[in-house]
């Protein structure tokens, strides 16, 4: 149990990772781009929508490349491994947002001296629930197949 935490533990810090540099891209964007906070929300929400993308293929190579034979005996069953893979996925794209806000928020306000709430404001509507739960949605869905993918992978090897 203790080596599956660890999976996803480093599952969700590789998401979070990924969040923080389209942060970084974010920020230095809508610092150069300029405008209002608004105009600068719906560039920096459409650098988010990148993530959507990004994070569900970074869940995909990362699995295929980090989980191997040797943590067969970690993930007895599809239902345990997809259950790790799935919190991991929720958590870091949590985080990843998270992290996607902070430091945009941050980069955009120190460099262009706009007020700090109000661009928080800003990002958050243009950003809004809806592209946040189909970024979990889509998350989620990769991780899940990436489990099942693994677990075939390990059943077709002992057999």
């Amino acid at each position: 149990m203790n080596k599956s935490i660890n999976q996803g533990i480093t599952q969700a810090g590789l998401l979070s990772f990924i969040g923080f540099m389209a942060g970084i891209v974010s920020g230095w964007s809508g610092a150069i781009a300029g405008g209002s906070p608004a105009d600068i929300g719906a560039i920096n929400a459409n650098i988010y929508l990148a993530l959507i993308l990004i994070l569900p293929i970074a869940i995909l190579i990362w699995n295929a490349i980090a989980i191997g034979q040797e943590d067969r005996d970690i993930f007895s069953n599809v239902a345990s491994l997809s259950l790790t893979m799935a919190i991991a996925a929720i958590l870091g794209c949590i985080a990843a947002t998270t992290l996607f806000m902070l430091v945009t928020v941050q980069i955009s306000t120190v460099f262009k001296g706009l007020d700090r709430v109000q661009l928080s404001i800003a990002l958050m509507s243009a950003i809004g629930w809806f592209k946040f739960v189909v970024l979990l949605a889509a998350t989620c869905t990769s991780a899940i197949v990436a489990g099942m993918l693994n677990y075939r992978k390990f059943r077709n090897s002992s057999s």
